[in-house]
Protein backbone atom coordinates (compact mmCIF):
# COMPACT_ATOMS: atom_id res chain seq x y z
CA UNK A 1 0.00 0.00 0.00
CA UNK A 2 1.09 3.35 -0.82
CA UNK A 3 0.20 7.24 0.13
CA UNK A 4 -1.12 9.36 -1.76
CA UNK A 5 1.19 12.81 -2.85
CA UNK A 6 -1.33 15.17 -1.06
CA UNK A 7 -1.24 13.63 1.93
CA UNK A 8 1.22 15.47 2.60
CA UNK A 9 0.13 18.73 2.39
CA UNK A 10 1.19 21.29 -0.36
CA UNK A 11 4.31 21.86 -0.16
CA UNK A 12 6.04 20.99 -2.48
CA UNK A 13 8.97 18.54 -1.37
CA UNK A 14 11.09 16.76 -3.26
CA UNK A 15 10.08 13.11 -4.11
CA UNK A 16 12.57 11.24 -2.44
CA UNK A 17 11.84 12.68 0.61
CA UNK A 18 7.94 11.68 0.31
CA UNK A 19 9.16 8.61 -0.28
CA UNK A 20 11.01 7.93 2.37
CA UNK A 21 8.72 9.82 4.74
CA UNK A 22 6.19 7.00 3.72
CA UNK A 23 8.66 3.90 4.09
CA UNK A 24 9.23 5.34 7.78
CA UNK A 25 5.72 5.14 8.26
CA UNK A 26 5.30 1.46 6.80
CA UNK A 27 4.26 1.89 3.30
CA UNK A 28 5.64 0.94 0.26
CA UNK A 29 6.28 4.77 -1.11
CA UNK A 30 3.95 7.78 -2.71
CA UNK A 31 1.56 7.32 -5.38
CA UNK A 32 -0.10 10.52 -7.30
CA UNK A 33 -4.43 9.99 -7.92
CA UNK A 34 -7.18 11.52 -9.64
CA UNK A 35 -7.59 15.09 -8.41
CA UNK A 36 -3.78 15.93 -7.82
CA UNK A 37 -2.87 19.01 -9.22
CA UNK A 38 0.37 19.64 -10.73
CA UNK A 39 1.25 22.21 -7.80
CA UNK A 40 0.24 19.34 -5.26
CA UNK A 41 3.25 17.08 -6.98
CA UNK A 42 7.12 17.37 -5.97
CA UNK A 43 9.06 20.07 -7.81
CA UNK A 44 10.76 17.29 -10.12
CA UNK A 45 8.48 14.44 -11.03
CA UNK A 46 11.78 11.97 -12.23
CA UNK A 47 11.24 10.37 -14.88
CA UNK A 48 10.72 6.90 -14.86
CA UNK A 49 9.70 6.95 -11.28
CA UNK A 50 5.97 6.81 -11.82
CA UNK A 51 4.45 4.93 -14.59
CA UNK A 52 1.01 6.15 -13.82
CA UNK A 53 -0.34 9.84 -13.93
CA UNK A 54 -3.49 11.31 -13.30
CA UNK A 55 -4.46 13.28 -15.94
CA UNK A 56 -4.85 16.37 -13.67
CA UNK A 57 -0.79 16.05 -12.76
CA UNK A 58 -0.26 16.93 -16.58
CA UNK A 59 0.52 20.58 -17.27
CA UNK A 60 -1.17 20.82 -20.57
CA UNK A 61 -4.69 22.06 -20.07
CA UNK A 62 -6.84 23.14 -23.50
CA UNK A 63 -7.40 26.35 -23.98
CA UNK A 64 -9.63 28.72 -22.58
CA UNK A 65 -12.29 28.55 -25.91
CA UNK A 66 -12.10 25.24 -26.03
CA UNK A 67 -14.65 22.58 -24.50
CA UNK A 68 -12.89 20.04 -22.24
CA UNK A 69 -13.46 16.75 -24.40
CA UNK A 70 -11.88 18.42 -27.57
CA UNK A 71 -8.43 16.81 -28.30
CA UNK A 72 -6.96 19.61 -30.10
CA UNK A 73 -3.92 18.45 -31.88
CA UNK A 74 -1.09 20.68 -30.03
CA UNK A 75 -3.02 19.43 -26.65
CA UNK A 76 -2.74 16.21 -27.15
CA UNK A 77 1.10 16.50 -28.88
CA UNK A 78 1.81 18.23 -25.22
CA UNK A 79 0.42 15.41 -23.73
CA UNK A 80 2.13 12.73 -25.57
CA UNK A 81 5.52 14.39 -25.30
CA UNK A 82 5.19 14.88 -21.59
CA UNK A 83 3.99 10.65 -21.03
CA UNK A 84 7.53 10.26 -23.11
CA UNK A 85 9.89 12.62 -21.11
CA UNK A 86 7.78 10.90 -17.65
CA UNK A 87 8.02 7.61 -19.24
CA UNK A 88 4.45 6.89 -18.02
CA UNK A 89 2.97 3.78 -19.37
CA UNK A 90 -0.45 3.98 -17.76
CA UNK A 91 -3.02 7.20 -17.36
CA UNK A 92 -6.31 7.55 -15.76
CA UNK A 93 -7.98 10.64 -16.89
CA UNK A 94 -11.27 12.21 -15.28
CA UNK A 95 -13.57 13.13 -18.20
CA UNK A 96 -14.88 16.22 -15.99
CA UNK A 97 -18.42 17.35 -16.22
CA UNK A 98 -21.47 17.99 -18.79
CA UNK A 99 -20.17 21.36 -20.74
CA UNK A 100 -23.50 22.85 -20.04
CA UNK A 101 -22.67 26.08 -17.44
CA UNK A 102 -26.42 26.10 -16.18
CA UNK A 103 -26.21 22.16 -15.16
CA UNK A 104 -23.09 22.68 -13.53
CA UNK A 105 -24.11 25.09 -11.66
CA UNK A 106 -26.78 23.33 -10.67
CA UNK A 107 -24.17 20.54 -9.40
CA UNK A 108 -22.34 22.54 -8.16
CA UNK A 109 -25.16 23.92 -5.76
CA UNK A 110 -26.34 20.27 -5.14
CA UNK A 111 -21.99 19.13 -3.74
CA UNK A 112 -21.78 22.25 -1.64
CA UNK A 113 -25.23 21.56 0.09
CA UNK A 114 -24.20 18.22 1.07
CA UNK A 115 -20.75 19.20 2.37
CA UNK A 116 -22.10 21.98 4.53
CA UNK A 117 -25.00 20.64 5.69
CA UNK A 118 -23.44 16.92 5.56
CA UNK A 119 -26.62 16.01 3.49
CA UNK A 120 -28.70 16.61 0.79
CA UNK A 121 -31.26 19.01 2.51
CA UNK A 122 -32.56 19.93 -1.33
CA UNK A 123 -34.21 16.94 -2.19
CA UNK A 124 -33.67 14.05 -4.35
CA UNK A 125 -35.94 15.84 -6.51
CA UNK A 126 -33.42 18.49 -7.50
CA UNK A 127 -31.03 15.87 -8.38
CA UNK A 128 -33.47 13.69 -10.43
CA UNK A 129 -34.26 16.76 -12.54
CA UNK A 130 -31.03 17.82 -13.43
CA UNK A 131 -30.14 13.57 -14.73
CA UNK A 132 -33.42 13.97 -16.14
CA UNK A 133 -32.88 17.29 -18.29
CA UNK A 134 -29.48 16.33 -19.15
CA UNK A 135 -29.61 12.66 -20.13
CA UNK A 136 -29.70 13.09 -23.84
CA UNK A 137 -27.21 15.82 -24.31
CA UNK A 138 -24.74 13.04 -21.70
CA UNK A 139 -25.55 10.43 -24.16
CA UNK A 140 -24.11 12.82 -26.80
CA UNK A 141 -21.14 13.95 -25.07
CA UNK A 142 -20.22 10.30 -24.14
CA UNK A 143 -19.67 10.00 -27.71
CA UNK A 144 -17.45 13.02 -27.79
CA UNK A 145 -15.40 11.68 -25.04
CA UNK A 146 -15.27 8.36 -26.77
CA UNK A 147 -13.75 9.92 -29.87
CA UNK A 148 -11.62 11.74 -27.46
CA UNK A 149 -9.81 8.63 -25.94
CA UNK A 150 -9.86 6.89 -29.26
CA UNK A 151 -7.76 10.00 -30.51
CA UNK A 152 -5.61 9.60 -27.85
CA UNK A 153 -5.02 5.59 -28.09
CA UNK A 154 -3.89 6.93 -31.43
CA UNK A 155 -1.52 9.28 -30.67
CA UNK A 156 0.34 7.47 -27.66
CA UNK A 157 -0.06 3.79 -29.08
CA UNK A 158 0.77 1.30 -25.97
CA UNK A 159 -0.26 3.17 -23.28
CA UNK A 160 -2.94 2.06 -21.02
CA UNK A 161 -5.91 4.34 -20.17
CA UNK A 162 -8.16 4.28 -17.08
CA UNK A 163 -11.34 6.08 -16.47
CA UNK A 164 -11.74 7.71 -12.52
CA UNK A 165 -15.00 7.80 -11.10
CA UNK A 166 -16.35 11.65 -10.07
CA UNK A 167 -18.85 12.71 -7.40
CA UNK A 168 -20.26 15.66 -9.11
CA UNK A 169 -23.97 15.84 -9.96
CA UNK A 170 -22.78 16.97 -13.47
CA UNK A 171 -20.28 14.77 -14.04
CA UNK A 172 -20.84 13.01 -17.72
CA UNK A 173 -19.58 9.67 -16.23
CA UNK A 174 -21.62 6.97 -14.27
CA UNK A 175 -21.56 3.72 -14.04
CA UNK A 176 -24.23 3.24 -17.03
CA UNK A 177 -22.33 5.78 -19.15
CA UNK A 178 -19.19 4.09 -18.42
CA UNK A 179 -20.74 0.12 -19.68
CA UNK A 180 -21.63 2.02 -22.89
CA UNK A 181 -18.26 3.76 -23.46
CA UNK A 182 -16.37 0.28 -22.98
CA UNK A 183 -18.80 -0.95 -25.81
CA UNK A 184 -17.83 1.89 -28.16
CA UNK A 185 -16.65 0.46 -31.42
CA UNK A 186 -12.83 0.90 -32.29
CA UNK A 187 -11.89 2.00 -28.49
CA UNK A 188 -8.84 -0.34 -26.86
CA UNK A 189 -9.51 -1.82 -23.68
CA UNK A 190 -10.25 1.26 -20.71
CA UNK A 191 -9.42 0.27 -17.26
CA UNK A 192 -11.38 1.63 -13.75
CA UNK A 193 -9.67 4.28 -11.17
CA UNK A 194 -12.06 3.83 -8.03
CA UNK A 195 -12.08 6.20 -5.08
CA UNK A 196 -13.82 5.10 -2.14
CA UNK A 197 -15.53 8.51 -0.73
CA UNK A 198 -16.32 9.60 -4.17
CA UNK A 199 -18.31 6.64 -4.56
CA UNK A 200 -19.96 7.08 -1.66
CA UNK A 201 -20.54 10.94 -1.89
CA UNK A 202 -22.24 9.91 -4.98
CA UNK A 203 -24.63 7.54 -2.67
CA UNK A 204 -25.29 10.40 -0.73
CA UNK A 205 -26.38 12.26 -3.46
CA UNK A 206 -28.46 9.79 -4.29
CA UNK A 207 -26.93 9.33 -7.72
CA UNK A 208 -25.58 5.72 -7.41
CA UNK A 209 -24.15 3.07 -4.94
CA UNK A 210 -20.52 1.77 -4.98
CA UNK A 211 -21.75 -1.42 -5.19
CA UNK A 212 -22.60 -0.12 -8.77
CA UNK A 213 -19.44 0.64 -9.93
CA UNK A 214 -18.16 -2.31 -8.45
CA UNK A 215 -20.61 -4.82 -9.95
CA UNK A 216 -20.12 -3.54 -13.67
CA UNK A 217 -16.14 -2.47 -13.33
CA UNK A 218 -14.56 -4.37 -11.37
CA UNK A 219 -12.99 -6.38 -13.79
CA UNK A 220 -10.74 -3.69 -15.08
CA UNK A 221 -10.12 -2.24 -11.89
CA UNK A 222 -6.95 -1.22 -11.76
CA UNK A 223 -6.20 1.07 -8.45
CA UNK A 224 -8.15 2.60 -5.77
CA UNK A 225 -8.02 6.28 -3.48
CA UNK A 226 -8.61 4.65 -0.20
CA UNK A 227 -9.96 7.77 2.32
CA UNK A 228 -13.44 7.96 4.82
CA UNK A 229 -16.34 10.28 3.82
CA UNK A 230 -18.75 11.13 6.55
CA UNK A 231 -21.76 14.22 6.49
CA UNK A 232 -20.44 15.58 3.09
CA UNK A 233 -16.43 15.59 3.94
CA UNK A 234 -14.01 13.12 2.18
CA UNK A 235 -10.43 12.78 3.18
CA UNK A 236 -10.99 11.26 6.73
CA UNK A 237 -9.19 8.92 8.12
CA UNK A 238 -9.88 5.19 7.68
CA UNK A 239 -12.67 5.03 10.72
CA UNK A 240 -13.98 8.11 10.44
CA UNK A 241 -16.60 7.37 7.95
CA UNK A 242 -18.93 5.64 6.85
CA UNK A 243 -17.54 3.87 3.60
CA UNK A 244 -17.89 0.34 3.46
CA UNK A 245 -14.96 -0.90 2.92
CA UNK A 246 -15.33 -4.85 3.49
CA UNK A 247 -17.62 -4.58 0.34
CA UNK A 248 -14.78 -3.09 -1.56
CA UNK A 249 -12.49 -5.73 -0.84
CA UNK A 250 -14.63 -8.13 -2.30
CA UNK A 251 -14.11 -6.81 -5.82
CA UNK A 252 -10.72 -5.34 -5.75
CA UNK A 253 -7.91 -7.12 -7.63
CA UNK A 254 -4.95 -8.46 -6.22
CA UNK A 255 -2.85 -6.51 -8.53
CA UNK A 256 -4.72 -3.37 -8.64
CA UNK A 257 -2.58 -0.36 -7.12
CA UNK A 258 -3.66 0.62 -3.65
CA UNK A 259 -3.48 4.61 -2.13
CA UNK A 260 -4.47 5.53 1.20
CA UNK A 261 -5.03 9.61 1.73
CA UNK A 262 -6.31 11.30 4.33
CA UNK A 263 -6.42 15.41 5.03
CA UNK A 264 -2.92 16.51 6.05
CA UNK A 265 -4.54 17.51 9.51
CA UNK A 266 -4.40 14.18 10.90
CA UNK A 267 -0.80 13.33 12.71
CA UNK A 268 1.03 11.05 10.01
CA UNK A 269 1.66 8.62 13.52
CA UNK A 270 -1.79 7.82 12.70
CA UNK A 271 -1.50 6.33 9.11
CA UNK A 272 -0.38 2.53 10.06
CA UNK A 273 -3.45 2.06 12.14
CA UNK A 274 -5.74 3.34 9.15
CA UNK A 275 -3.53 0.73 7.34
CA UNK A 276 -4.51 -1.52 10.31
CA UNK A 277 -8.01 -0.86 9.74
CA UNK A 278 -8.04 -1.11 5.85
CA UNK A 279 -6.29 -4.55 6.40
CA UNK A 280 -8.62 -6.03 9.09
CA UNK A 281 -11.29 -5.47 6.97
CA UNK A 282 -9.62 -7.12 4.01
CA UNK A 283 -7.52 -4.63 1.83
CA UNK A 284 -3.94 -5.52 2.54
Amino acid sequence: MQLSVSIFGAARRPLQDLQEEARELGFAGVHPVPGDLPEDLPSRIEPGVWRFLPSSALEAPPTPDQPPLTLHPARAQAWVEQLREKQVSSLVIELGLLRDVGWRARGDRLLEDLRTEGRLTMGAEAVESLQKESEQTAEQELEEAARFLHAFQQAAPGLRLAVAIEDHPAALLSPERFRLLRQEAGLGPLGYWHDSARAQARAALQLDQPGDWLDQHAGILVGVTLHDWAEGLDRRLIGDGVVDFRLLSEYLPRDAARVLTAAPVYPKELLPAARDALAAAGLH
